[in-house]
């Protein structure tokens, strides 16, 4: 569309001109000396330098424009995207998915497969210069795969696979692995894969109904023993949070836990190390019936919360576990931090406990207030936050406008995938790490996820198709890394020197993205609505909230403070999502003005294909009747094609009840295809705005 063409020509402008600014300044810098062993001697030389730039910017601006405008009828997103194409791209990317697994079959039960060499990768306990944290000798490729087998609709494999996985994987080893990368990688695979066996098992049970019609009954032989895997796994891991902070260690011995001094002794880990493993560990409270492993991931992030500079709401990259001390105090959203952020909106996703929601905001306006420069991410000193701590981003960083789409911050996601997308273009393949004039600073390049993933959230948040040509342009670079046995990276993108490695997620993430970039809703085997994607790709389905809180009742709603978590203990779980309505509604207490009422609230969720408002979480207290028969009136009277609620038709709905608001938020979400519309009316529910839910709050008579 015009909009989104504009908005990239804007941002591509804003690119331009950033990277005509810091070359300018670089070049002064570099001609008159260090700025700070010279600034009083050369200051006025580089203002000179300063005006000059400002003086040819108007008629850098105006060529620019006119270029843009003259580009703007190409640009892809201006024409339609050919549907025969697209269906030939998704096919590519299956083929391309199925010669990468393939060949890793043929080295199974390996970690990964060396695509050149077509070798097995194994971790070798005797070999001191293998260390690589992510393997362990358990198969990894195959754990960190399944879920895509489902998405593309091949059962037969996937439970082929399954059961190779029943049959082999013991995690009974004396191996060191990381932390970090062994959950989101291993138990998130093992989890990700029990939820959709379970749901290929029994595709027409309406509580867990998570796959498309075309999937038929099958694995009646499947007894959630990849379930049991997973339970054990995590109890390996637990060892880990054995630390004053409560902050874990980075590595554990899969068998003897932290016997090792080695191990004990090693008391750094970085931010998204400890602050990613709410998502994994939380889903395997929640299926186990066990809190402690949501209570430790939860403890952690507590904890890092607790440690942010209070100034400025910014964390570091790496941080003492026993002190709680920060040992690198950079702050940015690329390595060491990434994935700590994703984690605290996805947790408020899957959990919906708004705690995870308040934090996440909190840091958010931080990173856009100090990191964010224009469409680049520049990390800063968390005290000092206006001195610049190193002038190069990293290619993880990519994931931050996938994350954007989700926050509903569109505008500001498009132009930093713009600036991707404008390195990639300059390069032919991302590098590891470039330079604010988007320079080659580390020249390898993993064939990493991060810009696909946001890719795909970009266009099932916009539908343009800019990005399905954006996609088209990586997949046939991808084609060109095609060798022997998979895929193979590069050691340097400037030269095309292949390097001999394939890690596991090419497979976990970035073919699957760039598969379902390309697929429809109903060509992927699985109803994405109801799942969040992990930092690794895999599949949390979203009403796990359904099945019980989290083991320590800190759920509070956001007119109050959140961060005040309570310690009232929780009675016995829920069993399962398939409580009746009045169980299933948490609600809290709050003074109103007139002291014969309660304030309390509901949290509730959409359903975009049937229009049912579904509730949220599960709770001891039960909801009144006169609440639960509003929800079902909601229901029964949303207007589904203008996605518009008549507030008009709620005033007088429940005698005994006042509604006092409704609380939307009016940013888009991409799983639910559209925008929520405001009401037309004016009535005494002062707010309207949508989110991942409905907030209702009510008071009642005592």
């Amino acid at each position: 569309s015009l909009s989104l063409s504009l908005s990239l020509s804007l941002s591509h402008l804003k690119i331009n001109i950033q990277f005509n600014h810091h070359k300018m300044l670089s070049e002064c810098v570099q001609q008159n000396g260090g700025a700070s062993t010279h600034r009083s001697r050369h200051k006025s030389y580089c203002l000179n330098s300063r005006l000059k730039f400002t003086m040819l910017c108007p008629l850098f601006i105006i060529i620019t424009i006119i270029c843009f405008l003259f580009d703007l009828v190409q640009l892809p997103g201006a024409s339609a995207f050919n549907h025969s194409e697209r269906i030939q791209l998704r096919s590519e990317a299956k083929q391309m998915f199925y010669h990468a697994y393939h060949s890793y079959i043929n080295t199974y039960p390996a970690d990964e497969i060396l695509p050149i060499s077509c070798r097995g990768r194994f971790r070798q306990a005797d070999d001191s210069s293998d260390i690589d944290d992510s393997i362990g000798n358990f198969s990894l490729t195959l754990v960190d795969s399944l879920d895509m087998l489902v998405m593309m609709g091949d059962i037969d494999e996937f439970q082929v696979s399954i059961k190779k996985i029943i049959k082999d994987l013991n995690f009974n080893m004396d191996i060191t692995v990381s932390v970090f990368e062994t959950n989101i990688r291993m138990l998130g695979g093992l989890l990700s894969a029990h939820v959709l066996a379970k749901a290929v098992q029994n595709p027409r049970d309406k509580s867990i109904r998570y796959l498309n019609e075309t999937v038929r009954n099958q694995m009646s032989w499947y007894n959630s023993e990849l379930l049991d895997l997973a339970e054990d796994l995590g109890r390996r891991l637990l060892p880990a949070f054995d630390t004053k902070t409560g902050i874990p260690h980075s590595r554990v011995n899969l068998k003897h836990g932290l016997e090792s001094n080695d191990l004990r002794s090693a008391l750094e880990t970085c931010t998204a190390c400890a602050g990613s493993l709410i998502l994994e560990f939380a889903t395997l409270s929640r299926l186990t019936g066990d809190g402690i492993f949501e209570e430790k991931a939860r403890g952690a992030l507590d904890a890092l919360w607790k440690h942010r500079h209070r100034s400025t709401d910014l964390v570091g990259t790496v941080i003492n576990i026993d002190t709680g001390d920060w040992v690198r105090r950079e702050s940015g959203v690329g390595a060491g931090s990434d994935s700590y952020y994703e984690y605290l909106l996805k947790a408020y996703i899957l959990l919906g406990d708004p705690t995870y929601l308040h934090r996440f905001n909190r840091h958010y306006s931080s990173v856009m207030r100090y990191i964010s420069r224009g469409p680049f991410l520049i990390d800063v000193h968390m005290h000092r936050p206006n001195r610049i701590a190193k002038g190069f981003m990293d290619a993880l960083s990519a994931f931050w406008p996938g994350l954007q789409v989700l926050k509903g911050d569109l505008k500001a996601a498009i132009s930093t995938h713009a600036m991707f997308n404008e390195v990639i273009r300059r390069h032919t393949y991302l590098p590891e790490a470039f330079t604010t004039d988007l320079q080659v600073y580390w020249a390898n390049h993993q064939m990493r996820p991060e810009f696909l993933e946001s890719t795909f959230f970009l266009h099932r948040a916009t539908r343009e198709d800019y990005y399905l040509d954006t996609g088209k342009e990586i997949l046939r670079k991808l084609q060109d890394l095609k060798v022997g046995c998979g895929f193979a990276g590069l050691k340097d993108v400037r030269t095309g020197v292949h390097d001999d490695k394939m890690a596991s997620f090419v497979l976990a993430e970035t073919l699957k993205y760039l598969y379902l970039l390309f697929s429809e809703d109903n060509e992927t085997h699985v109803d994405l609505d109801k799942f969040i994607f992990s930092t690794e790709g895999h599949l949390l389905p979203i009403d796990l909230a359904l099945i019980g809180p989290s083991p320590k009742d800190t759920t509070q709603g956001l007119v109050l403070d959140v961060d005040k978590s309570s310690k009232q203990k929780n009675t016995k779980r829920d069993t399962g999502p398939t409580d009746k309505l009045v169980k299933l509604v948490p609600w809290h207490e709050k003074d109103s003005e007139d002291q014969t009422k309660v304030r309390k609230e509901a949290l509730i969720r959409l359903d975009k294909k049937t229009g049912q408002f579904s509730l949220a979480h599960s709770t001891k207290q039960q909801i009144p009747a006169a609440v639960a028969k509003l929800l079902m009136k909601m229901s029964d009277n949303f207007n589904q094609e203008k996605a518009v609620i008549n507030l008009n038709d709620y005033e007088n709905s429940c005698p005994s009840l006042e509604v006092q608001e409704m609380r939307f938020d009016g940013n888009y979400h991409p799983f639910l295809n559209k925008r929520i519309k405001p009401p037309t009316t004016t009535t005494s529910l002062t707010e309207l705005y949508f989110a991942i839910g409905i907030k209702v709050f009510y008071s009642m008579s005592h």
